[in-house]
């Protein structure tokens, strides 16, 4: 059985993990929560034009328009951050890739930083979404990611899943039939 990973939303509304921009229309409250990963931290930039870009391969949607789950064990990247001692979510849903429908998911390799002054991703950034590449691209962290956690120093700020695969959904996930689980 191979599982995707999706923290657990702090603000959870009803049985579904909805992408954002759904979210504004359901629960406002929520979506600004959630839209905040998207702004300044500390020393780094905002993120908010990743919301401009496109994802083609879905349908030329915008980034905001998909969900996007984690093909790495969440423990894995715990092990790589528990040094800086700054918090790192708990709780996980672990769900069945048998609950996606296959073609609405794409993997987003993650290979190199987006950069805010391109207009788009670029293609090779890429992959349709199969059995295989999810193994290639999930099976553990890449080591650029490694690199990036390791470099962190204690009490730096981090983005959780940088240089870390996604595998982006477009639509809602029903969770009645997701594991919950838990990292230390």
């Amino acid at each position: 059985m191979a599982s995707l990973y999706h923290e657990v939303p702090s603000e959870m509304v009803g049985k579904e993990l909805i992408p954002l921009n759904e979210l504004l229309k359901v629960a406002p409250d929520a979506h600004a929560k959630a839209l905040a990963k998207y702004l300044p931290i500390e020393d780094q930039n905002d993120r908010e034009w990743l919301m401009r870009r496109h994802i083609k391969a879905l349908g030329n949607c915008l980034w905001n328009d998909v969900l996007h789950f984690c093909p790495v064990h969440p423990f894995e990247i715990w092990e790589e951050v528990a040094h800086t001692g700054k918090p790192f979510p708990r709780d996980f849903f672990e769900i069945d890739t048998r609950h996606f429908d296959p073609k609405k998911l794409e993997i987003f390799v993650y290979s190199k930083a987006p950069n805010a002054n391109e207009e788009e991703f670029s293609d090779d950034e890429f992959v349709p979404y199969t059995s295989g590449a999810l193994v290639a691209y999930g099976k553990t962290l890449p080591e650029a990611a490694r690199a990036y956690f390791r470099s962190l120093k204690v009490g730096d700020k981090f983005r959780r899943y940088h240089l870390v695969p996604h595998v982006l959904y477009r639509g809602t996930v029903n969770i009645d039939k997701a594991k919950r689980i838990q990292v230390p």
